[in-house]
């Protein structure tokens, strides 16, 4: 009825209205600079990145699901005011995940990354803060650190960002980075570039790995 419409309507304006706040960028803009060089293989490229600072922040959950929903309130608080100078902060696009054993201490533009039992998730900072211009994070949970220059091995796709989609990429790109004889420097890294509502078929997605 028309009631209801009007409730779905508030509901949407609110969560448009939500994203706008969160993105600077448009959906499905990686705002982080890279040169990139083509392939054989229609999705995957290889990039090269420039230092970024990336604020990050382990969460000892293990599912993919509720360990993203954890990290991403603590890291959203973050820009959102949430550090020393009360500043807001624009945020990048991808929002990542990798693989990694070590707690807070990538040195890459990983926004969420997999540990032992849990997940590293962290946001990437606009180009121009360095680790002595971005304000401090009042949460102790979060961490400021640089993101070298990088040469990365990419597989795009769209569709769901779920856990199962993901690896399955993850199996095309490491066969891949294999056949060519490059050399993996890192966990693999999950990329995701849109928010929930939008619709599988128009989403990025992307799988990463540091090679050489």
């Amino acid at each position: 009825n028309a009631n209801n419409g009007r409730i779905i309507a508030r509901t949407t304006a609110r969560a448009a209205a939500t994203y706008i706040t969160l993105r600077s960028a448009p959906p499905g803009t990686d705002t982080s600079t890279y040169s990139y060089t083509r392939c054989s293989n229609a999705n995957i490229e290889l990039r090269n990145y420039q230092e970024v600072v990336v604020a990050q922040t382990y969460v000892d959950i293990e599912d993919w699901d509720d360990a993203g929903s954890v990290g991403f309130r603590r890291l959203a608080n973050y820009i959102f005011g949430g550090n020393v100078a009360e500043e807001s902060i624009a945020m990048t696009a991808p929002v990542l995940l990798a693989n990694t054993r070590e707690e807070l201490s990538m040195t890459a533009p990983v926004l969420r990354s997999r540990g032992a039992q849990g997940w590293l998730m962290s946001f990437v900072l606009p180009a121009e803060y360095t680790l002595d211009s971005a304000p401090r994070p009042l949460d102790d949970r979060v961490q400021l650190v640089v993101a070298g220059s990088r040469r990365v091995a990419v597989a795009r796709y769209s569709g769901s960002f779920t856990e199962e989609a993901a690896r399955e990429h993850q199996a095309e790109l490491l066969a891949w980075v294999g056949e060519r004889g490059l050399e993996p420097l890192s966990d693999v890294i999950y990329a995701g570039f849109d928010p929930p509502w939008t619709l599988p078929p128009l989403r990025r997605n992307e799988v990463w790995l540091h090679v050489r």
